[in-house]
C-alpha cells in the first residue's frame, strides 16, 4: 500500500494586509517540519501543492530544511484543486456589514461568528453567491484532488502534499464517511503544518494519523489560525 502525508500549511499572516503569506511563527512550522523529515530519512516520491502562496511557501521551508540534512524534496507539482474553500470570502462578502466589521476586530469574536456563519453554510441556510464556489461544490473538487493524487501513486509510494484544512478536513471526511458538518468541525482543529496521513490503494482509503505535529517541540508553534 502507499501512504498520502497531507500537510496543512504553517500559519499565515492574520490580521495583516497580505494574509496569503507564512508569518515568521508559520516559517518556523515548517522548517521543524522539513528537519524531522531530514533526521528520520523520510523520502517522498512525490510532492503536490495547492495555488496559494501560503502552500508554496510551506513547502519551501520544508525542502530548505530538509536540504540542509541532505534530504531532497521531490519538485512540488501545483495542483489547483488543493485551494481552500470560499469561507473566509463569504464572510467579508456575504456575510455583510457586521462580521466584517467583526472580522476587523477581536480574534475571538472573529472566530465565533466565522463558525457560526461556516456551520449555516454546510448546512444550506446560507446562499452562496454566484461568484463564489458552494460548499458542496468545494467538498467534491477536494476529494477529487485527492483522488487524482493516489491515482497517479504508483505501488508502495510516499507522497506529500501541502494545502489547507479544508481539503484535509474532506479526505478525512471521504475515507471514515462524515457528513458536511463533521467535516467542517473537523477542520477547526487542523494545526498549522501538522499532518494527516492516508493509507491507500486500488480498492481502499484508510486514515491512519489526523493533525499529528510530532516535529512541533515548541509549545509555542502549537497553533490553529
Amino acid at each position: 500500500m502507499s501512504v498520502l502525508y497531507l500537510v496543512r500549511h504553517g500559519q499565515a499572516s492574520y490580521g495583516a494586509a497580505d494574509y496569503d503569506a507564512l508569518s515568521p511563527r508559520g516559517e518556523a512550522q515548517a522548517a521543524a517540519l522539513g528537519t524531522y523529515w531530514g533526521r528520520l530519512g523520510i523520502r517522498f516520491d512525490r510532492c503536490w501543492v495547492g495555488p496559494r502562496r501560503r502552500h508554496r511557501q510551506t513547502y519551501e521551508r520544508a525542502a530548505s530544511a530538509c536540504r540542509a540534512l541532505g534530504l531532497e524534496l521531490p519538485p512540488a507539482t501545483a495542483l489547483d484543486e488543493l485551494d481552500e474553500h470560499s469561507g473566509q470570502q463569504l464572510l467579508h462578502g456575504a456575510g455583510g456589514g457586521t462580521l466584517a466589521a467583526i472580522a476587523a476586530g477581536d480574534r475571538q469574536e472573529h472566530l465565533r461568528a466565522f463558525r457560526h456563519m461556516m456551520r449555516r453554510w454546510v448546512r444550506g441556510e446560507i446562499e452562496t453567491p454566484a461568484a463564489l464556489e458552494p460548499w458542496a461544490s468545494f467538498r467534491r473538487r477536494a476529494t477529487a484532488a485527492v483522488e487524482r493524487i493516489t491515482a497517479a501513486a504508483g505501488r508502495g509510494s510516499r507522497i506529500v502534499a501541502f494545502t489547507s484544512g479544508g481539503p484535509i478536513a474532506c479526505a478525512a471526511g471521504a475515507a471514515l464517511g462524515l457528513d458536511d458538518e463533521a467535516v467542517m468541525e473537523l477542520s477547526w482543529w487542523l494545526r498549522n503544518g501538522s499532518v494527516t496521513e492516508l493509507l491507500f490503494d486500488r480498492r481502499r482509503t484508510s486514515m491512519i494519523a489526523f493533525n499529528a505535529s510530532p516535529h512541533v517541540t515548541d509549545p509555542d508553534l502549537l497553533t490553529h489560525i
